[in-house]
């Protein structure tokens, strides 16, 4: 018996909390004044405890799924998110051009940034056109092929992948510095505590290619400007199917940085599931979904050619979550789902900073959803003609 006793004492240090030392105390005496002949049966049950208030303590439960309800708090929800256009973009003046524009993003002035193939194109507040920063080349400064951006304190940061080289220019596109890394890195979101964030993606060997479903691991890297990795965060593996010459992805990454709490939201599976990595921990401090009924794949006819030549499994159903937002001014995480409706548009669930599923709506745009400030929207549309242009639109109701 002095023997439990020292055991479930000691559990204190788990526990980090006073209470746990009023239960260990609480429980020896109840064990003293027990016969002999019930001691077996409350050993296991005193040990059932001394487990589950561990898990409750030792902040296990920061780990546990956040299983949301089917329905959102808003009464409104499921209603067609009402919209007003207050600005268009185009290139119809012939001082730059959009192909396929992406990673839009605004500065503390207002200005806005997009890429689109071989450009960053700065523009005013008001849609002016002001440059591109983008200079093509393999010098000092210079861009050549592919690259991601990133936005800190005002300066612009770019990864230029072709090169492994990261260019740092003023917000009017002055250059500052760039840095060569001897690692190749997958993806770039930004800065956080003077280190830079990327992604590493880790391959299966090439022997072990036959022909099957795998796993390719994917780590957020914290790197110094020296290159030196100082952090490395969890695995968020994606499935690719993966075979001599070929590969075909089952799932992807998708993330968005707040950047004023530091956190990364991650999702990575086919079902329904948002984790929160937390940069200063470099731990996952949330993970969240919803009820989701998910969507049943419909093959395209290029599909199933494709996956007869090349024996691939038959996909059942759509990704459910297909790209995420954050709100940065209203503190909320924006989900695009891959529920559709020809009437209604796509469906967007929204997670407060908990991890609660506050509202859901339908958006029915002409393009693609770029990025959300505030109380508008930026959307990538083109016309009949093919002309491609940049839209804001401003949202008509009082967000929940």
């Amino acid at each position: 018996m002095s023997l439990i006793f020292f055991i479930l004492l000691e559990s204190h240090s788990y526990f980090r909390k006073k209470a746990s030392k009023r239960f260990c105390l609480n429980l020896f005496y109840a064990i003293r004044d027990i016969d002999e002949m019930k001691m077996r049966k409350f050993i296991l049950y005193g040990l059932g405890l001394f487990i589950s208030c561990s898990l409750l303590f030792h902040g296990v439960s920061a780990q546990d799924v956040l299983q949301n309800p089917k329905e959102p708090q808003n009464p409104d929800a499921g209603r067609i998110l009402r919209l007003e256009r207050t600005l268009t973009i185009t290139d119809k003046g012939g001082e730059f051009y959009f192909t396929a524009p992406r990673d839009l993003k605004v500065d503390s002035e207002g200005c806005i940034y997009t890429a689109s193939k071989g450009q960053i194109l700065r523009f005013s507040q008001d849609g002016t056109f002001i440059q591109n920063l983008i200079t093509e080349g393999q010098g000092p400064g210079e861009i050549q092929g592919h690259f991601r951006y990133a936005l800190h304190d005002d300066n612009i940061y770019i990864y230029n992948f072709p090169t492994r080289k990261l260019v740092c220019l003023d917000r009017k596109g002055h250059f500052l510095d760039e840095i060569r890394f001897s690692e190749q890195f997958n993806d770039f979101y930004g800065l956080f505590d003077g280190r830079f964030l990327f992604l590493k993606s880790i391959w299966p060997p090439m022997d072990a290619r036959t022909g099957k479903m795998m796993e390719i691991e994917e780590r957020i890297l914290q790197v110094t400007p020296q290159g030196e990795v100082i952090k490395k965060s969890p695995n968020f593996p994606i499935q690719a199917y993966l075979g001599p010459g070929f590969a075909t992805w089952w799932t992807f990454t998708e993330e968005v940085l707040d950047k004023g709490e530091n956190i990364l939201y991650i999702t990575h599976t086919s079902e329904y599931m948002i984790k929160a990595l937390d940069l200063e921990t470099n731990k996952v401090i949330r993970r969240f979904n919803s009820k989701y009924k998910r969507v049943k794949h419909k093959e395209s006819k290029e599909e199933q050619e494709s996956r007869k030549k090349r024996n691939l499994p038959r996909k059942k159903f759509e990704n459910d979550v297909s790209e995420v937002f954050f709100n940065q001014e209203s503190r909320r995480l924006w989900v695009k789902t891959s529920t559709q409706s020809k009437e209604k548009g796509i469906l967007y669930d929204v997670f407060d900073e908990r991890g609660q599923y506050v509202d859901n709506f339908y958006l029915k745009l002409k393009g693609e959803l770029l990025a959300v400030r505030g109380d508008s929207l930026f959307v990538s549309e083109t016309d009949e003609d093919g002309i491609i242009s940049i839209a804001k639109y401003r949202i008509l109701e009082q967000k929940k």
